[in-house]
């Protein structure tokens, strides 16, 4: 994934065995970004936050990792400032969206006229 415009993709899946939907991370310009689509008959039912929630935590343990296992020089500064925050844009006119991501802990830095920009400040949902 790092700066490889590559992507981490994973499909999230109900309890009764159904696909929901996707979430993806990538890295654009020392950033991590978020991306995810949940399909059109389960949304409005909580799993968009899920899935952002999962996502959150996919990049704090991350961060955990390099935290623990790297020294403390370049390779785990770049690494560690990478995963603290996660990175979304969302359609200004996509509200349950925008709703599912504020309910997961993202703020708004950014209101464009159509897209708004959201990062979630590193820390673990489950910390939150």
């Amino acid at each position: 994934m790092y700066g490889s415009g590559k992507y981490d993709a994973y499909l999230f899946y109900n309890a009764q065995g159904c696909c929901v939907g996707y979430g993806m991370l990538t890295t654009i310009d020392g950033k991590v970004w978020a991306t995810l689509a949940v399909k059109k008959e389960f949304q409005g039912q909580g799993y968009g936050t899920s899935i952002y929630q999962h996502l959150i935590n996919i990049c704090a343990e991350l961060d955990k990792q390099y935290n623990d296992h790297f020294y403390k020089g370049q390779v785990y500064e770049y690494f560690s400032k990478l995963y603290k925050n996660l990175w979304i844009e969302i359609y200004a006119d996509n509200a349950e969206s925008l709703k599912a991501a504020q309910k997961a802990g993202f703020e708004t830095v950014h209101v464009g006229d159509k897209v708004i920009t959201l990062v979630h400040k590193g820390r673990n949902v489950h910390e939150s």
